[in-house]
Parts: structure tokens; C-alpha cells; sequence
């Protein structure tokens, strides 16, 4: 590879449950997990809920893995207007 072809990582974006700012490492050398019971933000969890969880339109657990702020996106800064932002993939929104 040349140099005028060559490329170079500079920086990294990163959330998980449970980790906090720098928190990473320490997260994962601590083997900790970040299950939860699900945030009353979310949904409500005991509408939904039902042992097994194996019929349309219940859930099978009381909790999962939920990351702070998920609905948080600066739109302006993306140059998205707010209506294109709400209906955004939130993987999309989470990726930018």
C-alpha cells in the first residue's frame, strides 16, 4: 500500500449498558453485566409480559441490555430535519 492510499484510524465511538464515559476497561475486565429490568421509559413491561414468551405480541423476559439515552440524537448536527430523525432506523441514529 502507498502512502497517498494509505488510511488511519483516529477515533472510536463505543456504547454499551452499563458503561459509562471511559468506563470500557473496567467494564470489561470486571466481568459485570448490564442486564435490567426494562426501563418504565421503554415500555410497560407488565403488559407484555408472559412466561415463555412464545405467542404474538408478548415478551418472554423482565428485562435485556438497554443503553442510556437511546432516543438522544442531535438531528441538527446531522443535518437531519426532526421528522427524518424520529422515524430514523434507531440503529442508524445510533451509528452516527
Amino acid at each position: 500500500m502507498t502512502t497517498e492510499n494509505s488510511i488511519a484510524v483516529i477515533g472510536l465511538s463505543y456504547r454499551d449498558p452499563g458503561v459509562k464515559g471511559k468506563g470500557l476497561r473496567e467494564y470489561l475486565s470486571q466481568a459485570r453485566s448490564a442486564w435490567t429490568s426494562v426501563p418504565a421509559d421503554r415500555y410497560d413491561q407488565s403488559a407484555y409480559y408472559q412466561a415463555g414468551g412464545m405467542k404474538s405480541g408478548v415478551v418472554g423476559t423482565k428485562g435485556a441490555h438497554f443503553i442510556d439515552l437511546p432516543f438522544g440524537f442531535n438531528a441538527a448536527f446531522f443535518n437531519m430535519r426532526a421528522d427524518e430523525a424520529k422515524h430514523a432506523d434507531p440503529q442508524h441514529r445510533l451509528m452516527l
